[in-house]
């Protein structure tokens, strides 16, 4: 809890040393409890498969129809068109403001699509982590697969 009173002591705070002992303590059974497994519990995602990703592809859920939609690969296939990672890249690179000084690649998109095809479809403001989990799993949620 955080207390806006001055006069609050807060043994977290680990310039303080008269709290060290605690903190030792603290970190001592943090660590015991790690060791025996508790908390320790990680969750990993699936990658998405071939023939999920066309699905996807199949039913629109992927595609240059709106800005929200991007897939990534290292490397250029023409013979894949629109579906080209390279092509889709380079494409997302075009639709990002220039300014953009952040390290974040997922760039928040504009609340509507700039009817000069020039300017930025996005904002330099990041995407974070559970608003991209939620968007993997309504794509999947619309194409009737379990994500």
């Amino acid at each position: 809890m955080v207390s806006n009173d001055p006069r609050a002591i807060n043994f977290l705070d680990e310039k303080n040393p008269e709290f060290a002992g605690l903190r030792g303590v603290r970190d001592c059974v943090l660590q015991e409890l790690w060791n025996a497994g508790i908390g320790v519990t990680e969750s990993h995602t699936e990658g998405i498969s071939f023939e999920e990703e066309q699905l996807l592809w199949s039913k629109g859920i992927l595609g240059f129809d709106s800005p929200s939609n991007k897939v990534i690969r290292h490397y250029a296939d023409s013979s894949l068109g629109n579906k080209c990672y390279h092509y889709i890249l380079s494409f997302y690179f075009q639709k990002i403001p220039q300014d953009n000084e952040g390290n974040a690649f997922y760039l928040r998109p504009c609340s509507v699509t700039p009817e000069d095809h020039s300017e930025p479809w996005f904002m330099c403001q990041p995407v974070g982590q559970n608003t991209l989990d939620s968007m993997v799993a309504r794509m999947f949620e619309t194409v009737g697969v379990k994500g």
